[in-house]
């Protein structure tokens, strides 16, 4: 092969390397490759920084109405024998206000099920007392009245018709007891059927599911 045939390809392959890391290269002799430069379009960069800065505001403005919750509840007998000594133990869950004036927390029905004592903990680590004002365990959904008068924030609800599949889903919560942990997906489908697998008994012992859901 000609040197000015190999030179032509490793030119072109290196132009090729430039491409896919993002950068510019320019032969030795511009007059022997004039296509071979490949100039970076600044645009995905930018594109990604205002998204970056998206995200930041965002969870500015979300994350004081994202609270944790603690629980203590009996801890049950699995042997079945009587004691003088009551057990405890320790739950934790995450939870959102959905009304600041009215104060109700919604949660998972897991978090607080059996619970003997509710805290909400506010992202300034405030600590408030809660009481349940009802539960639904087949939809694994609570909502808390929390005690006090101290401000809160809420978030602000959507509307769950106008979700399209390919949209961002963004999650923040409190996961293991990290506070204000937030993560970044995409909405994979809509329409999804979860069958919960067990009776319930407000129906009959048909087995229940819960219809409509949104897959990220």
């Amino acid at each position: 092969v000609p040197w000015s045939e190999c030179r032509r390809r490793i030119v072109g392959l290196l132009a090729a390397v430039a491409v896919i890391a993002g950068c510019t290269v320019a032969p030795a002799d511009r007059d022997a490759l004039p296509t071979a430069i490949v100039e970076a379009s600044p645009e995905p960069t930018v594109q990604i920084v205002a998204e970056d800065d998206d995200l930041a505001v965002l969870y500015a403005r979300v994350l004081p109405a994202v609270v944790s919750i603690r629980v203590i509840r009996p801890e049950e007998d699995l042997a079945g024998s009587s004691s003088a000594r009551e057990e405890y133990s320790q739950g934790q869950g995450s939870g959102f206000i959905v009304d600041a004036v009215e104060r109700i927390v919604v949660t998972n029905n897991h978090v607080i099920e059996a619970a003997e004592l509710i805290e909400v903990v506010l992202c300034d680590g405030s600590i408030l007392r809660a009481q349940v004002l009802g539960a639904d365990p087949d939809s694994d959904l609570a909502a808390l009245r929390v005690d006090g008068d101290a401000a809160l924030s809420e978030v602000v609800l959507g509307d769950s018709d106008a979700v399209r599949v390919g949209q961002r889903a963004i999650a923040i919560g409190n996961p293991f007891g990290w506070q204000g942990t937030m993560t970044v997906g995409i909405v994979s489908g809509l329409g999804r059927t979860l069958s919960l697998g067990h009776a319930a008994e407000e129906v009959g012992g048909a087995r229940f599911s819960i219809p409509q859901m949104i897959q990220t």
